[in-house]
C-alpha cells in the first residue's frame, strides 16, 4: 500500500509513524507485562515465602535451644544453676513463640495451612513435654529426669519431622513459582524477539517505500533544474505521480512556462530600456539648465531670509530690553506697596494711642470734677465753723478753683484728641485707598511684563524659526548643487545603462527557447502522455497560439516600463522634449501594455529576476 505512487508522502510517513508507533505500544505492553508477572514473583517471594521459611526456621530453633537449655539443667540438677537455666529455656520459648506467631499472620494457601496445624499440635505437645521436664528438672529426681528425657527426644523427633515437611512444602512452592516466572520470562522474551524482528520488517518495508516516494522523484527533480540552470527550457517535464513529488514537478512546469515568458520579455524590455537610456539623456540636458536656475534664486532668498533675520533679532534684544525695564517697574511697585502697608499699620497704632489717651483725659476729668466737690463740701462746712474755719475756707476755695481749672483743661484736651482721631481715622482710610491702588498698579505692570515676555518668546521663536528657514535654503541650495552634479552622472548612468541593457541581451541568449512559444507546447504534449497514464495535468501548462496574453509576470513589466517611461516624460521633460519621449516609447511599449491589461495580475518584475 505505501508503494503505491498516487499516495502522498505525508500520509506515507502517517501511516508508517502509526506502525511503528503501534510495534512500540505492542512491544512496550509485552514489556509491561513481563515486568509486572516478575515483580509480582519478587514480591511473593519477599513478602511471603522467604518470611514464612524464616519464621518456621526461626521458631525450631529457638524451640531446639529451649530443649538444650533443659539438657543442660538436666545435668546441672540439684545445683544453684539450675533455676537460672530453667529461666534461660522458658525465654527461649518467648522468642520461638514469637517467631511462631509471626508465621502465622502470613497469608498461605491449603496445602501449607494444613502442614502448618499439623505443626502447631506437634509443637503444643512438645511445649507440654517441655514443662513437663522442666517439672523434673526442678525435682533433681535423676531416673525421672532420664524417663522424661527418652519422652522429651520422641515428642521433639516428631515436631523436627513436622517441621521438615513444612519447609519441603514451602521449597516446593518457590520451585514451582520459579518455574513460573521462567516459563513467563522465555515467553516474554520470544514474544519481544518476534515482535524485533516485525518492527525490522516493518522498518526496512517503510525505508524502501519513502525511498521510491522520495529518492528516484526527487533526483528526476534535480535534473529538470539542472536542465533550467543550464538555459534548457526546451525539455519536456512529464508528471506522473498525484503525490507531492508530483506537485513539485506540476510547480516546476509552470515555473518553467512562466520563466520562459519571462525571458522573452527581459529580451524586448532590454531592447526598449537601450532606446529609453538616449531620451534620458537628452531630458538631463535641459534638466542642468534647470537646476543652475534655481541655484541662483536659492542664492537670492537666502540673502533675503539673512536680513529679515538680523531685523527679527534686533526685534527680540529690544523685547528682551522692555521685559527687563517692566520686571525692574514690578520690583519698585512692589516696594512702594510694602512701604503703604507698613504706613497703614503705623496709623492704626497712633489711632489705638489716641483712643488711649482719650479714655486717660476722661479719667482726669472725673477726677478733678469729684475734687471740685470735695473743695465746695470742705467751704461749707468752714463756713459753719466760722472764723475759726476760715483759713480752711480759703485753701478749699484755691482747692476748688485748681479742680475747675483742671476740669476745663481735661475738656480741652479732650477735644483736642477727640480732633487727632478724626484725622487719623481719615488718613488711615486715606493710605489704604493709597495701598489698593499700589496693588493695581502692581497688576497692571506684572500683566505689561507677562505681555513683554511673550513678546520677547515669540520674538525670539521668530528669530530661531528664521534661522531655520535660513539653513533649510542653505541645505537646498547645496542640495541643488548636487543635483546638478547628479544630473551630470545621470547622463554617464545612462550610457552605463545602454551598455548594461547590451549585456543583459547577451545574458538571456543562453536561454534556448522555441520561436513559437514553444514551452507551452511541450507542456501541451506532456499533457498526452499524462492523459494516456491517467496522471493529473499541470496546472497553467496550456498550449498556447502566439497571440494568446502574456503570464501575470510579463503583464506586470509592460505595464511598469510603460508607467515609468510615460511619468518621466511627463514630468522631467514636459517643456523641453516632450515629442522626443512620447512618440518612440508609446510605439515600443503599446503592444506589451495591452496585452499585460488583458492578463490583470502582477507579480515580480525582470529587475527581480
Amino acid at each position: 500500500m505505501l508503494l503505491n505512487n498516487h499516495l502522498a508522502i505525508r500520509t506515507r510517513v502517517a501511516m508508517a509513524m502509526a506502525l511503528l508507533t503501534g510495534l512500540l505500544c505492542v512491544v512496550g505492553a509485552l514489556g509491561w507485562f513481563g515486568m509486572q508477572k516478575a515483580n509480582d514473583a519478587n514480591e511473593k517471594i519477599f513478602t511471603n515465602q522467604m518470611p514464612s521459611a524464616v519464621d518456621v526456621a526461626s521458631a525450631e530453633l529457638f524451640a531446639a535451644r529451649e530443649r538444650l537449655a533443659l539438657d543442660r539443667a538436666a545435668f546441672a540438677a540439684g545445683t544453684p544453676e539450675t533455676a537460672a537455666m530453667i529461666e534461660r529455656a522458658r525465654e527461649m520459648r518467648a522468642i520461638s513463640d514469637s517467631w511462631w506467631r509471626k508465621y502465622l499472620d502470613l497469608p498461605r494457601d491449603a496445602g501449607e495451612d494444613r502442614l502448618a496445624q499439623d505443626v502447631a499440635a506437634k509443637r503444643q505437645i512438645l511445649q507440654r513435654e517441655l514443662d513437663a521436664f522442666a517439672s523434673l528438672v526442678d525435682g533433681a529426681d535423676h531416673d525421672k529426669i532420664l524417663a522424661g528425657a527418652k519422652r522429651l527426644q520422641a515428642v521433639f523427633n516428631d515436631f523436627a519431622l513436622a517441621g521438615e515437611a513444612l519447609r519441603t512444602f514451602q521449597f516446593k512452592q518457590a520451585s514451582v513459582h520459579f518455574d513460573a516466572t521462567q516459563r513467563a520470562y522465555e515467553t516474554s522474551r520470544i514474544a519481544n524477539a518476534g515482535m524485533l524482528a516485525l518492527g525490522l520488517a516493518i522498518a526496512l518495508y517503510c525505508y524502501l517505500s519513502l525511498r521510491a516516494a522520495i529518492s528516484r522523484p526527487l533526483a528526476d527533480t534535480l535534473g529538470y533544474f539542472d536542465a533550467i540552470a543550464a538555459g534548457e527550457l526546451r525539455r519536456r517535464i512529464v508528471v506522473e505521480r498525484r503525490d507531492e513529488m508530483g506537485m513539485l514537478l506540476e510547480g516546476l512546469a509552470r515555473m518553467q512556462a512562466s520563466l520562459g515568458s519571462t525571458v522573452r520579455i527581459v529580451r524586448a524590455g532590454s531592447e526598449s530600456i537601450a532606446a529609453a537610456a538616449g531620451q534620458i539623456a537628452a531630458g538631463n540636458v535641459d534638466l542642468s539648465s534647470r537646476t543652475e536656475e534655481q541655484a541662483a534664486a536659492l542664492e537670492e532668498t537666502a540673502s533675503s531670509m539673512e536680513e529679515l533675520a538680523g531685523a527679527v533679532r534686533r526685534n527680540a534684544d529690544n523685547a528682551r530690553q522692555a521685559s527687563a525695564l517692566a520686571a525692574s517697574a514690578s520690583d519698585i511697585a512692589n516696594r512702594g506697596n510694602t512701604v503703604v502697608g507698613q504706613v497703614v499699620a503705623t496709623m492704626g497704632d497712633i489711632n489705638e494711642s489716641s483712643a488711649k489717651i482719650a479714655d486717660i483725659i476722661s479719667i482726669i476729668e472725673g477726677i478733678a470734677f469729684q475734687t471740685n466737690i470735695l473743695a465746695l463740701n470742705a467751704a461749707v462746712e468752714a463756713a459753719r465753723a466760722g472764723d475759726e474755719g476760715r483759713g480752711f475756707a480759703v485753701v478749699a476755695g484755691e482747692v476748688r478753683n485748681l479742680a475747675q481749672r483742671s476740669s476745663g483743661a481735661a475738656k480741652e484736651i479732650k477735644a483736642l484728641i477727640d480732633t487727632s482721631v478724626e484725622r487719623v481715622r481719615a488718613g488711615s482710610m486715606l493710605v489704604d485707598d493709597a495701598g489698593r491702588t499700589m496693588s493695581d498698579v502692581i497688576g497692571a505692570v506684572r500683566r505689561v511684563t507677562d505681555i513683554m515676555g511673550e513678546i520677547a518668546s515669540a520674538s525670539e521663536e521668530q528669530s530661531s524659526g528664521i534661522d531655520q528657514v535660513s539653513r533649510a535654503l542653505a541645505q537646498m541650495d547645496e542640495v541643488t548643487q548636487q543635483n546638478a552634479a547628479l544630473v551630470e552622472q545621470a547622463a554617464a548612468a545612462a550610457q552605463a545603462l545602454d551598455e548594461q541593457a547590451s549585456r543583459l541581451r547577451q545574458t538571456v541568449s543562453m536561454f534556448q527557447l522555441d520561436a513559437s512559444g514553444g514551452d507551452q507546447t511541450r507542456v501541451g504534449d506532456a499533457h498526452a502522455t499524462r492523459a494516456a497514464a491517467g496522471v493529473k495535468p499541470v496546472a497553467g501548462a496550456r498550449g498556447a497560439a502566439p497571440d494568446t496574453p502574456l503570464p501575470p509576470q510579463a503583464a506586470y513589466i509592460a505595464r511598469r516600463a510603460a508607467a515609468k517611461h510615460a511619468s518621466g516624460a511627463s514630468a522631467s521633460f514636459a517643456t523641453s522634449a516632450p515629442a522626443v519621449l512620447s512618440e518612440p516609447l508609446a510605439g515600443q511599449l503599446q503592444p506589451r501594455t495591452a496585452s499585460a491589461a488583458a492578463s490583470g495580475v502582477a507579480a515580480d518584475d525582470w529587475e527581480t529576476f
